[in-house]
């Protein structure tokens, strides 16, 4: 399986990429902007395995995200790339919005643009963000919710609203195995 990690340079993004390559038959892409939280260091032991690709795009740039995952095809997201330090969100607030809220928006987009062209059971997208909210969808099963915590199914209706406004749409809930936080 052909597995994208968002933060694979970071504390946990660096685990799971190492886990990855050294306990099973997966490829990585690893999609790290080696910001403040990246440690090229922690991903050493893997970089020259033949399974493993490191992409520094940004998240927040929404056709190197849709190259990365046509060029790539990933069958599995893991979106673990956030700004989660609380100071860094009192001095840069539109930093913490545009990457945990807009980025994750153009992961998910991407990724149901790839799922649309694929079979039930393909691809599925698992994701901790914005101060370890955990969504998923996908998977070839209808959506899994789960307990997202105070305000972050709020915050991820805004990101599908926001995403209809700029044009991309979004499907039905039900449709395409994505899960509508809509009650």
């Amino acid at each position: 399986m052909r597995v994208l990690v968002t933060g694979g340079c970071g504390f946990i993004g660096s685990a799971v990429v190492r886990h990855l390559i050294q306990e099973t038959e997966h490829e990585v892409i690893n999609v790290d902007l080696m910001t403040y939280a990246a440690t090229e260091g922690s991903v050493m032991s893997v970089a020259n395995d033949e399974r493993y690709r490191h992409l520094a795009i940004d998240i927040r740039d929404p056709e190197a995200v849709d190259a990365a995952f046509l060029d790539h095809q990933p069958e599995a997201v893991m979106h673990l790339a956030a700004e989660s330090h609380v100071d860094r969100s009192i001095d840069g607030p539109e930093e913490f919005m545009f990457t945990n809220i807009v980025g994750t928006m153009h992961l998910l987009q991407a990724a149901r643009s790839l799922m649309l062209n694929r079979p039930a059971g393909g691809a599925g997208f698992h994701g901790v963000a914005m101060h370890v909210s955990y969504y998923s969808c996908g998977g070839g099963r209808e959506g899994t919710r789960h307990n997202l915590g105070p305000g972050a199914a709020r915050r991820l209706n805004y990101v599908q609203d926001r995403g209809r406004q700029l044009g991309r749409g979004r499907p039905p809930a039900g449709e395409h195995n994505v899960p509508s936080l809509r009650g």
